[in-house]
């Protein structure tokens, strides 16, 4: 350690005569500490001195000792000191020096040092925290070089270092992103389709990574308003039966707009739904027959004698190509409710009541009598002698009932010539007449298959 003189301090040992001076100085600028070495030297000069003269002999004492000095180390085990001077009084003339050491040395600071810690050297680098993608590693430093001990200060520092690392890519499963609008539909009418779209890209499948599950595209059916649908004709239907059963007639087949049927304001099939021809079949005659009687019509009066009538009809079949007409009538004439009225034979049995009376009474009155009873003879006749009826003439033939491809035309009487009375027998035969008219065909038709 370096020296250090310290304030000089000069202790004459005589004050008379021949005698010494000292001087110390203390080993404390600084003490040595952490076992360092003691300062080199010596702390005490002394030199020859001489005064006036001594009167006589004077024994010299000890002052008292000083304070003590600082410990030679802080720690560890170290020393002290104290001095003390020949001085209280100094020995003079020849009187005897102090007795004992004018210093006094003591043990001191004898506690273990404290060892404050210090690192080792870092380990070498941990594996990176992960196999993919950024990591960290860590290494690691021991503090204990030295281990901190005796109350010694910890390594200051932290012990743990870390940096980044970077593994391969790691793979990343891909995921889908948010669907788009709704397309406009495919078809302006009818049933369309609307679509939308997502992509695997939020994110996409990287190094290795699992596809999107699912479907990008979503579609879904639409329908603004139906379309319009266009008419078509479907298959010819059979040709119907020849209008006529021989000769010249004509049949027809007809077709549907139904193939589809115009719909949604579509147009209409385009052409005619109905074909004809015209047919040449050989005609055999035919001869009519009657057909049964109908029932029989109500009778023309309630009493008293009245006609009722049933009809037939040459129709059974009808004569056609040349075939002879029915024979007979086709009206059956017959006689019904031919009592006498209830207030016709009540008036006549008043009326001869009285005359039987007149006769028996006044005999005198019997020509005017018979005259009466002629009369009534007549009126009676009047009431019961029947009338038969008789046909009025024929009217004018009807028109035909078509222009072309044969038709019919009729002709009536009535039985008014006179009308039948009193029970007479109605007109007898047909009041109609019927015959066949305009049988030329029809222009311009083909010929039937």
């Amino acid at each position: 350690c370096p020296e250090s003189h310290g304030p000089s301090t000069t202790t004459l040992s005589q004050t008379c005569g021949k005698g010494m001076q000292s001087r110390i100085r203390l080993c404390n600028n600084p003490p040595p500490a952490f076992d360092g070495p003691q300062c080199e030297g010596t702390d005490t000069q002394t030199q020859v001195c001489k005064e006036r003269p001594c009167p006589g002999k004077v024994d010299g004492k000890w002052s008292s000792w000083v304070s003590w000095g600082a410990c030679s180390v802080s720690c560890g085990g170290g020393t002290r000191q104290r001095t003390r001077l020949c001085a209280s009084p100094t020995p003079q003339h020849g009187g005897r020096q102090c007795e004992g050491n004018d210093v006094h040395i003591d043990f001191c600071n004898s506690d273990p040092c404290p060892i404050h810690g210090g690192y080792s050297e870092w380990a070498e680098w941990a594996p990176c925290s992960v196999s993919c993608g950024a990591g960290a590693q860590n290494r690691l430093r021991q503090c204990n070089n030295p281990l901190p001990a005796n109350g010694g200060r910890h390594c200051a520092g932290s012990d743990l270092e870390t940096r980044r690392c970077q593994g391969k890519p790691c793979p990343v499963d891909g995921n889908w992103s948010e669907w788009s609008l709704w397309e406009e539909c495919s078809r302006t009418c009818g049933r369309g389709n609307r679509t939308r779209v997502r992509t695997c890209s939020n994110p996409p499948a990287q190094h290795g990574g699992r596809p999107c599950e699912g479907k990008a595209v979503e579609v879904i059916m639409c329908s603004v308003r139906p379309c319009p649908v266009a008419g078509n004709w479907g298959s010819w239907l059979p040709w119907s039966p020849c209008s006529e059963t021989c000769g010249k007639g004509m049949q027809s087949r007809i077709r549907l707009c139904n193939n589809p049927p115009p719909a949604f304001d579509g147009p209409q099939c385009e052409g005619t739904d109905t074909q004809t021809q015209m047919i040449h079949i050989f005609c055999s005659p035919v001869d009519g027959k009657w057909s049964s009687w109908v029932s029989w019509g109500a009778c023309s009066v309630s009493c008293g004698g009245g006609t009722r009538q049933r009809t037939r009809l040459c129709a059974s079949p009808t004569p056609q190509h040349g075939g002879r007409q029915c024979e007979g009538n086709d009206v059956h004439i017959d006689f019904c409710n031919s009592d006498p009225c209830p207030s016709e034979l009540f008036l006549l049995f008043i009326f001869y009541s009285v005359l039987l009376l007149l006769y028996h009474k006044y005999p005198a009155y019997l020509i005017p009598c018979l005259y009466i009873h002629f009369f009534s003879s007549n009126l009676f006749f009047y009431h019961f002698i029947s009338v038969i009826g008789n046909w009025g003439p024929w009217s004018s033939w009807g028109s035909c009932s078509k222009t072309c491809n044969g038709g019919q035309m009729r002709r009536y009487r009535t039985c008014d010539n006179p009308r039948p009375a009193s029970g007479g027998r109605a007109c007898a035969g047909a009041d109609t007449q019927i015959q066949r008219c305009s049988t030329v065909n029809c222009p311009g038709e083909s010929a039937c298959l």
